[in-house]
């Protein structure tokens, strides 16, 4: 089996169409994630429209489950809490996919933006489900959610590596740290791409009077700011879903 490092998205396949993971990947590749405002790059990044078509390492291609499509089957091999479920189980629900890895930086940086949302929409009928890359250990995970105080559930896709991951190719998930919102009617309302929003994030910024994509900042103000925009635009798309369906 591959490390963690050898196993992480191609960084070269992702410069010309970033997302939010895309760049995480590439920081992390190149040993620069200490070195940069990471948090604002990858908000930066959510407002521009990702290609559709990333080749990973094997060179196959990962095609993104459109919006406004019916959400594949999650295929894993085991729940955290140990309590099996599928999307069938959880319709009429807003079920929010979050695709990570505990070897991913960025996905640790901005574990307060989960612990967050999931406070805020846990009587809204929303449903927060993590999808840890394959090949990874049960223990390593749980031990993980204890170090960090995270009561995330997080089931491990199925397959035996990080290129592997069933789930992540189905949804054609290029990176970690990228999230899909499916809807009541167990329809895909975000995808990592084509947001519901009109704003960037240095107009979010300038909103909520946090510092931005620009800004001259100290680090602890750039990290405020970034879990502040990420909230902002990812609860966005999840209140989407809680409006009812416009009938055509």
């Amino acid at each position: 089996m591959k490390s963690a490092s050898e196993q992480q998205p191609n960084a070269s396949a992702m410069v010309d169409h970033p997302s939010p993971s895309a760049i995480s990947g590439i920081l992390f590749e190149s040993n620069m994630l200490y070195r940069v405002p990471c948090l604002m790059l990858m908000i930066t990044a959510i407002a521009i429209d990702p290609t559709v078509s990333i080749a990973d390492d094997d060179h196959r291609k990962m095609i993104r489950v459109e919006n406004g499509a019916k959400a594949p089957a999650i295929q894993v091999d085991c729940w955290s809490d140990g309590v099996d479920r599928t999307l069938e189980d959880l319709k009429g629900k807003t079920v929010v996919l979050h695709f990570w890895g505990t070897w991913c930086g960025p996905c640790i940086q901005t574990i307060p933006v989960w612990k967050q949302l999931e406070e805020k929409y846990r009587e809204n009928n929303v449903v927060f489900l993590g999808v840890h890359t394959a090949g990874a250990k049960l223990e390593n995970i749980r031990d993980f959610m204890k170090k960090h105080d995270w009561d995330h559930v997080t089931a491990i896709d199925k397959g035996e590596s990080i290129p592997d991951s069933a789930t992540f190719t189905t949804y054609g998930v290029p990176a970690v740290n990228q999230i899909v919102v499916i809807g009541p009617d167990g329809v895909v309302r975000y995808n990592g791409h084509k947001t519901t929003q009109t704003d960037g994030p240095v107009a979010i910024a300038r909103e909520l009077g946090v510092k931005g994509p620009g800004d001259e900042a100290s680090p602890e103000e750039m990290r405020e700011g970034g879990i502040a925009i990420l909230l902002h635009m990812y609860g966005k798309e999840i209140e989407a879903t809680l409006q009812p369906i416009e009938q055509k």
